[in-house]
Formats: C-alpha cells, structure tokens, sequence
C-alpha cells in the first residue's frame, strides 16, 4: 500500500487509465469519498429443517419445530432482536409449500412463546397424515430487544423462561452447543417423557 501511495499519480493513470489510477491513488492517501451506506436491519430471522425421509408423524413434527424454534430464539438473542409474528412453513412430499402466521401479544425472543404460536399453527392446519419433508419457523416484525416492550402478566414470575435461557445461551457459549439444551431435544431416548413445556437440560450435569 506503501509502494502503490508513493507511485506518482501520473504512472497509476498511465498503467490503469485515467479514474482508475486516481481512485487508486486516493484510496492509498485514506481518501475516499463514497457514500456510506448502512447495513439494513433484519427483517426476519429463522430456521429450517429438512427430514432424512418424509414423515407423517406428528411427534417427529412437533420436535423438529421445537428445534427450530430454539435455534431461531437463540439467534434473536444473538442479536438483540425480538419479534411479534411467527411464521409456520410446511413442505409436502410432493414440494407443495405453504405458510401461515399469526401475530403474538408482545415481541418476544422465547423459545416457549414461538413454539406454542408455531405449533398452533400447524395444528390449525387440520393435516391427516400428510408426509412432510420440511418444516420451519421464522419471526417477522423484528425490533430491538432493548425497545421492545413487553405488557407483564399478573401471575407472571420476576424472573421466568427468558432468563433461563439467557443463562443457557452463556453456558452454550463457553462450553459448546451441547452444554445446554431442552430435553426433548437431546439424542437420548426418554422412556416416560414429561408432557407440557419441556425445559432445559445440561448435558452432563444438571437440569
């Protein structure tokens, strides 16, 4: 960079033409005046999966769509984003696609928020068996998590699954993706699994 700023502006118009040589030239000086552009903000932030082979089991579905309800969740987190409307995608065997959304409450980054508004749409869906080869889950409508406001419930804890998984995202990163993780999502096959909101699990140590 030294060489090309001390090359006589004449010479760089000679070997790269007359603007390429002096826009050459500036850039080596640390001038330029190019507009600045920003980078746009996300306007969605998601995940997908597609099965090894199509599946019409619904418990296979609903673990899928849990997984990539995490993964999206985790994402927002990462960075600093909170959304309102979750959007359903569901491929067929025969790559037929469809979409549904819905809108929640409040912006939210939970895993349990998102899952509960993805699965009720695929619920909605009315489907009979119909094999499914890819599911997703996405959030739209994305603000920052600091300007998201949140309306609490009166029943609602001082600290609940948000805070959870804040602490389960610091775990991840110091020791690896599988150092924390929901249950259901683990690889070990539970003989009495528990119903309801499954909760986070270390791997290795405690739940």
């Amino acid at each position: 960079m030294g060489q090309v700023a001390h090359t006589p502006v004449s010479t760089l118009r000679r070997a790269l033409g007359a603007r390429a040589g002096q826009w050459l030239s500036d850039l080596s000086w640390g001038h330029d005046e190019s507009l600045v552009v920003g980078q746009d903000r996300e306007r969605s932030i998601g995940s997908q999966t597609t099965f090894a082979r199509d599946t019409d089991d619904p418990e296979q579905v609903g673990t899928e769509l849990l997984r990539m309800a995490a993964r999206t969740a985790g994402r927002m987190r990462a960075s600093g984003l909170c959304g309102r409307t979750v959007v359903l995608d569901v491929r067929f065997a025969d790559f037929t696609t469809i979409t549904r959304s819905g809108t929640l409450r409040d912006p939210t980054d939970v895993t349990d928020e998102i899952y509960a508004r993805a699965r009720k749409l695929f619920e909605s869906l009315g489907l009979q068996r119909a094999r499914i080869r890819r599911v997703g889950v996405r959030v739209e409508g994305l603000v920052p998590s600091d300007q998201a406001y949140r309306q609490p419930a009166l029943d609602e804890p001082e600290r609940g699954m948000r805070q959870v998984e804040l602490a389960a995202d610091d775990v991840v990163y110091r020791f690896g993706a599988h150092a924390a993780q929901r249950a259901r999502l683990t690889r070990r096959t539970l003989s009495n699994p528990e119903s309801g909101s499954p909760g986070i699990t270390s791997v290795g140590g405690t739940a």
